[in-house]
């Protein structure tokens, strides 16, 4: 783990009951929030670790690059770019991945989300040879030949953290972040809710 003193129990949020009938726009935000927390915790995450348990590393790390996407989109109020996606980074992910993150962005996301390839053939800043392991235990850490490794299971943890410390911040934190809460609902409220989750039907 990058974080080695990190304790979910300081991120428990509490709130009081909610009941709303309506159009799902105009729902509290607390109510969308446990709607996208549960596509994250419920379907996402389990979804990445059980790509990478079955050996689909390449489809573990894709998900979770694209889920950093999605969650920077919500930061932002917008499709994320580049800056909203390094920026989300920076913000929640520890800072163990700043040096990286341009990086991360260019090669990994554009790398392997357009090119399938860790080096995005557009990418102008510094390139990074990375070598992307789905068991180490170590992780963004220099290795033999200049290379440093990524560790799918570790940016797993990381990201669930992350998103763990964006929607404490939404739901328990109000007062301090409402710009944070006026880009979720922006976000959110995309095609009346529709592009913000998908629910899984029994097969």
């Amino acid at each position: 783990m990058t974080l080695q003193n990190w304790n979910s129990k300081d991120w428990k949020v509490d709130f009081p009951d909610i009941y709303f009938a309506g159009e799902i726009k105009n729902a509290p935000v607390i109510m969308k929030i446990g709607h996208v927390t549960e596509y994250i915790l419920r379907d996402i995450i389990p979804d990445a670790m059980k790509a990478l348990q079955n050996g689909g590393e390449l489809s573990s790390l894709d998900l979770c690059l694209a889920l950093v996407d999605y969650m920077a989109g919500y930061f932002v109020g917008k499709v994320a770019g580049e800056k909203a996606y390094v920026d989300f980074m920076r913000r929640y992910f520890p800072p163990k991945y700043h040096p990286f993150l341009q990086s991360i962005y260019g090669q990994l996301r554009c790398g392997l989300l357009h090119n399938l390839v860790f080096y995005n053939p557009n990418y102008k800043g510094e390139r990074i040879k990375y070598t992307i392991s789905g068991v180490a235990h170590n992780h963004l850490e220099e290795i033999e030949e200049d290379h440093v490794i990524f560790s799918i299971p570790i940016f797993i943890e990381d990201t669930r953290r992350a998103y763990i410390m964006y929607s404490y911040d939404i739901v328990m934190k109000t007062i301090d972040n409402p710009e944070l809460i006026e880009n979720f609902n922006h976000r959110y409220n995309k095609l009346d809710g529709m592009s913000s989750i998908m629910l899984k039907t029994p097969d």
